[in-house]
């Protein structure tokens, strides 16, 4: 019987070789469909962890903005103030050694005193924060449009080498996706630092501001005494330094954290240059008061 059993032991590794090839193939198709999960478990990570940052830099935005408009809307006791000042001196006058307020007048600070009472009348968080940049559903939604990997119907039913395939299409748009969300997060770092440095140092800029306005608010309004010219040296100080601070804060308020991008697809620069500038003007007007 030796030609059947010669047939029989062909059939055996035959049918071995069959079965081992299979194997192979569900192997290699549990590791694609392996790197696709991953891949997609990766991606919703990233986009998690995008929401958290932009939440917390939009929460501190809206901090800032808050600061800013308080501040803009005291404007106003400034301006009545100086209202009952008889022959003051004119804002372009006014200077402090290099120190000199450029873009700031009476009018000016009334209708931004205006401007701030209306805008926290009706709410602030929901305006642009930052000046420039709305860090809400619409800049996340730009941000991650086209990230989002989820199955797209992949099943069993691809064969092998179509389901390798797309498990390395995917997985290569989420390497490029998380490229695009780790710029964006830097962004939002860099943004969120410096809008909380920026607010520190504006809130002391204002509380030098609010104190030379309560003296003024003491000598003009408690005392009476409306005539610049009749005003001590002392008194024409107070009256100048709190001119500079007013007019300081003025610029300050006005400054735009962002700069814009020249795209849909450009997020824009944070305006560290401005900020900077800002910062060592204030510091040098504090220092010399």
């Amino acid at each position: 019987m030796p030609i059947p059993l010669i047939f029989g032991i062909g059939a055996a590794v035959a049918a071995a070789a069959g079965i081992g090839a299979g194997v192979k193939g569900g192997m290699k198709m549990k590791e694609a469909s392996d790197s696709i999960k991953a891949a997609e478990a990766r991606n919703q990570r990233n986009i998690d962890l995008l929401k958290q940052r932009q939440e917390a830099t939009q929460q501190t935005l809206e901090s800032l903005d808050h600061s800013k408009k308080e501040i803009e809307r005291s404007f106003g006791e400034f301006v009545n103030v100086f209202e009952k000042i008889k022959n003051p001196p004119e804002f372009n006058e006014i200077k402090k050694e290099n120190f000199k307020i450029s873009e700031c007048d009476i009018s000016n600070l009334k209708d931004t005193s205006i401007a701030a009472e209306a805008l926290i009348g009706i709410g602030i968080g929901h305006l642009v924060s930052g000046g420039g940049i709305a860090l809400g559903s619409a800049f996340l939604a730009g941000a991650t449009a086209g990230i989002s990997l989820l199955a797209e119907g992949i099943a069993f039913s691809i064969t092998g080498s179509k389901l390798e395939d797309k498990a390395k299409e995917i997985t290569q748009k989420v390497d490029k996706a998380e490229k695009q969300i780790d710029k964006i997060i830097y962004f939002l770092q860099d943004l969120k630092s410096t809008a909380i440095d920026y607010r520190q140092i504006l809130l002391r800029v204002d509380a030098n501001y609010e104190e030379h306005l309560r003296r003024l608010k003491l000598l003009v309004i408690d005392n009476q005494k409306c005539d610049y010219k009749l005003y001590t040296s002392d008194e024409k100080l107070l009256l100048k330094n709190t001119i500079l601070l007013v007019g300081l804060l003025y610029e300050m308020c006005k400054v735009k954290l962002v700069i814009p991008g020249n795209s849909n697809d450009d997020i824009g620069t944070v305006n560290n240059s401005e900020v900077w500038e800002k910062k060592t003007k204030a510091n040098e007007l504090i220092n010399s008061l």
